[in-house]
């Protein structure tokens, strides 16, 4: 088959597509940006803070409230989209399951658009429960020696997200800051594809197909 000019760029249309289909976020090496979309945290301020754990990484979370420098109880980390994304995966740092630092099974939730909450509970060493679709891998042990560290695998299935709130859901039974409050950080996300991206393969692959008939 010979390689014309319009073969080539529909070609080159599909490797593109390939390379901005992937949004992926980590929070010591990306700080408070990302590229595709934002972050936000109300009245309170971002910060990038390094686990105490060697070689663990970093979190990002916010400073204004009693949790410090994770989201606690009455904070937001809000990320915003440009589109509407489909989630890979979210990790999910410093949420231990007791009694490390008074913190008994402490529960992140995360809101999709406003519309739809799921919940990750930590409730042993390695163990978590989710609420929503996906799997949990435990990366770090819950332990007080290490960075208690969730990734949970699709998050959301096939959902869409233009927008998620993350937030701390009070657990019972605690010491932390007086009344056993949840609290965390997040470690990083990846994003596998967009609309726009997808468009975009589409019109690559006809293009090929239309070339091909003509070669």
């Amino acid at each position: 088959m010979r390689l014309t000019t319009k073969t080539i760029i529909a070609a080159t249309a599909l490797g593109t597509a390939s390379i901005a289909s992937a949004i992926t976020y980590d929070a010591g090496t990306n700080g408070t940006s990302f590229s595709g979309g934002s972050f936000s945290a109300g009245a309170n301020t971002l910060q990038v803070t390094d686990i105490a754990v060697a070689g663990i990484g970093s979190y990002l979370g916010v400073v204004g409230g009693a949790a410090g420098p994770e989201i606690g109880i009455g904070e937001n980390l809000v990320i915003t989209f440009d589109e509407a994304m489909r989630f890979d995966y979210i990790t999910l740092g410093l949420l231990f399951d007791g009694p490390e630092y008074g913190d008994p099974h402490e529960i992140a939730a995360l809101n999709a658009d406003g519309t739809t909450e799921y919940t990750l509970t930590a409730n042993g060493s390695d163990t978590a429960t989710w609420t929503g679709p996906g799997t949990v891998d435990n990366l770090s042990l819950a332990d007080s020696s290490e960075a208690a560290i969730w990734r949970i695998n699709n998050p959301f299935g096939g959902l869409r997200v233009t927008q998620l709130t993350l937030t701390a859901v009070a657990a019972t039974g605690g010491t932390d800051q007086g009344d056993g409050e949840s609290d965390f950080g997040l470690v990083g996300f990846g994003v596998p594809d967009n609309g726009a991206t997808l468009a975009l393969l589409g019109v690559a692959l006809t293009s090929l197909a239309v070339f091909r008939r003509k070669i």
